[in-house]
C-alpha cells in the first residue's frame, strides 16, 4: 500500500464534492495497515504514521480525531 492510494481517493472525492476549497478526508487500508491523508484545494497532506490493527487502541483515537475533523469542517461550512 502506499500514500499514492490515499492521494488518489481523495482527489476523486474533491472532484465529486465539486468544492475545492472543502478539506476530504481519505482512508486506505489492506485490513492490517491503515493510512490517512487530506487533501485541501491541491495540496495533499499524508498523515506521517502507518497505522496497523494490532494496536487497535490508536487506531480508534485517530479515527475518532479524523470524525471531530470532519463534524468541524461541517460546522465551519454552514456558519
Amino acid at each position: 500500500m502506499s500514500g499514492l492510494l490515499v492521494a488518489h481517493e481523495v482527489d476523486v472525492s474533491q472532484k465529486i464534492n465539486e468544492i475545492p476549497q472543502r478539506a476530504v478526508y481519505g482512508i486506505v487500508t489492506d485490513g492490517n495497515l491503515w493510512q490517512f491523508g487530506k487533501l485541501i484545494e491541491d495540496v495533499f497532506f499524508q498523515h506521517s504514521a502507518n497505522f496497523t490493527i494490532d494496536k487497535l487502541s490508536k487506531l480508534y483515537e485517530t479515527l475518532e480525531y479524523l470524525a471531530q475533523l470532519v463534524e468541524q469542517d461541517e460546522d465551519n461550512l454552514i456558519s
